[in-house]
């Protein structure tokens, strides 16, 4: 995907642009196979990682709110330490649901810091708009990456503006 467009300095854009087309290729080549396991697997792997990534972003949000408060530092330190266990229930919540599935075990094992946060929130927050897109383009690839260039190619402040509502 970096190959067809890539913004210097964009990291949002490129890295959900591009985990955009990885999602629509690994369906495309499945369906190819007609593995009816491996394309329910497939999905389902897909339908954890929007999951995972909806948790983290809700919690990054969380955070971003919290440092934003009023609060003294002691008690923002405590609500910190508060919201990192919210968000490991919540991801314990998320496992049973997934029977078990401890794909992310390894993530929730760290600190759970700011920037891991934002890491996960800046490589798929356009996702949806790409997908959008993807489904605008009536599936067809190279429509969609003619529409990517396009928006590619507006100026920085138009081209927020055309993403603001998926940010």
């Amino acid at each position: 995907a970096h190959q067809i467009v890539y913004l210097p300095g964009d990291t949002s854009f490129n890295e959900s642009f591009a985990t955009s087309v990885e999602r629509e290729g690994i369906r495309r080549w499945l369906r190819r196979g007609n593995d009816g396991e491996k394309i329910i697997a497939a999905e389902a792997n897909i339908l954890r990682q929007q999951q995972f990534v909806e948790l983290v972003t809700d919690y990054r949000d969380r955070f971003g709110s919290l440092y934003k408060s009023d609060l003294l530092d002691e008690e923002k330190r405590e609500g910190k330490a508060q919201l990192q266990e919210d968000l490991r229930q919540s991801y314990r919540d998320l496992k049973r649901d997934w029977n078990g599935y401890d794909g992310y075990d390894n993530w929730f094992s760290q600190s759970l810091n700011n920037a891991q946060l934002a890491t996960v929130s800046s490589y798929n927050e356009l996702v949806p708009y790409f997908n959008d897109l993807l489904i605008q383009s009536d599936n067809n690839l190279d429509l969609f990456f003619e529409k990517v260039r396009s928006v590619a190619n507006l100026d920085r402040s138009d081209r927020e503006e055309r993403l603001q509502d998926y940010l």
